[in-house]
């Protein structure tokens, strides 16, 4: 049977302006301002998904070179030499073997 999270109501209308307060603060430790917001939204009735959808930093697409589950996209496996390039295959004199 799953859980269903919430936080507590606030004691007083003290403690209620402290967190919405802290929740919208640009200038406190980042996860006091993270957990406050947590709190706040628990308390405007929204349950953990919504909550988790709302917060969550890192929701953001995918850079470059990186799949959506997280891992890196290597380019395919390539073991030629190269083109080959007429006139350099056989080995050339030195100039010092020319003296």
């Amino acid at each position: 049977m799953p859980k269903l999270l919430f936080a507590r109501a606030p004691c007083d209308e003290r403690e209620e302006r402290t967190m919405r307060r802290l929740a919208g603060a640009r200038h406190a430790p980042g996860d006091w301002i993270q957990r406050a917001r947590i709190v706040v939204a628990s308390w405007d009735g929204l349950r953990v998904p919504a909550i988790a959808a709302r917060l969550v930093p890192w929701a953001f697409p995918p850079a470059s070179g990186w799949s959506p589950d997280g891992h890196r996209i290597k380019a395919p496996l390539d073991y030629s030499r190269g083109p080959e390039r007429p006139g350099y295959t056989e080995v050339r004199a030195s100039p010092r073997g020319l003296r």
